[in-house]
């Protein structure tokens, strides 16, 4: 471990029991996207889905799976926690 010290690890552990709640929230969101991802691919691509047979056309299926994926993406104000927003 080259160029890591004692002190640097010492405060990588103290930021983790200080921070927690923030790293929580981000797995939280990263796995609310993963499973709406997953939810819209399966809906729009797999053969037994009827939405797959509505839209025919794989280009506009594609485009609906961007917009759809794009939607998933929120504000996220549970980062905002310490007001850094605020600041500005």
């Amino acid at each position: 471990m080259i160029g890591v010290t004692r002190v640097n690890a010492v405060n990588a552990f103290g930021n983790l029991r200080f921070h927690w709640p923030e790293y929580l929230m981000e797995a939280g969101e990263l796995g609310l996207y993963m499973f709406s991802t997953c939810a819209i691919a399966t809906l729009l691509q797999h053969p037994a889905s009827p939405v797959r047979h509505v839209i025919a056309n794989s280009f506009f299926r594609r485009a609906v799976m961007g917009l759809g994926m794009g939607a998933t993406v929120f504000d996220r104000n549970w980062e905002n926690v310490n007001g850094a927003r605020d600041i500005i």
